[in-house]
């Protein structure tokens, strides 16, 4: 029985195996290609995400009362909402910490005592899953949530507010000083 073969001297048999690495090769490629896409792609929407809660967070210190409390609500949906970057393992729970205790603080100084203690549940929901995402013992995440009061969210919401305008604090505490709300409280 005679072989076939090719004018470069490769069989059939030899030509249909580096067909084979060949179509393999490509396949790996495109996969590593679309692998660098898709991170590519993470990263991008992560930045996106990072301006638009930055740029969201300096709306909240320039915002009356009512629109720093709507400004909140938009970065908290914001944080909530983007599953893909969840996904690739981008952590929100520290984040939506901190806007919830800006809403309690925000709500507590406008009278809004319901509404307050509800952002505050929720802001202690979210630092319980943060420390479970940190695979923290329990007996530290539960510390971690009794220092989490009320006085030293204020405290933290405060100096963080502070720091970023100058010494300042968000331009709601304006309005909220003159009576604006109806319900002014006095930090």
């Amino acid at each position: 029985m005679s072989t076939i073969t090719h004018r470069h001297g490769l069989t059939p048999l030899l030509m249909r195996s580096r067909l084979y690495q060949l179509v393999a090769c490509l396949l790996i490629l495109s996969v590593v290609s679309g692998c660098e896409n898709r991170q590519a792609n993470v990263h991008d929407q992560e930045q996106k995400l990072l301006k638009d809660d930055d740029n969201l967070y300096e709306a909240y210190l320039q915002a009356d009362t009512d629109h720093a409390r709507q400004i909140l609500g938009q970065k908290i949906q914001l944080s909530e909402s983007d599953r893909i970057l969840e996904q690739a393992g981008f952590r929100f729970e520290h984040r939506l910490f901190l806007d919830y205790a800006r809403l309690y603080v925000l709500e507590k100084r406008a009278g809004n005592e319901e509404a307050a203690e509800a952002a505050l549940i929720k802001g202690h929901y979210w630092l319980l899953r943060g420390c479970e995402m940190e695979k923290m013992p329990v007996q530290q995440a539960i510390e971690q949530l009794r220092t989490a009061t009320s006085d030293q969210i204020v405290s933290m919401v405060d100096k963080q507010d502070k720091s970023a305008t100058g010494g300042i604090g968000p331009k709601y505490l304006q309005s909220i000083h003159a009576g604006a709300t109806g319900k002014g409280v006095k930090p």
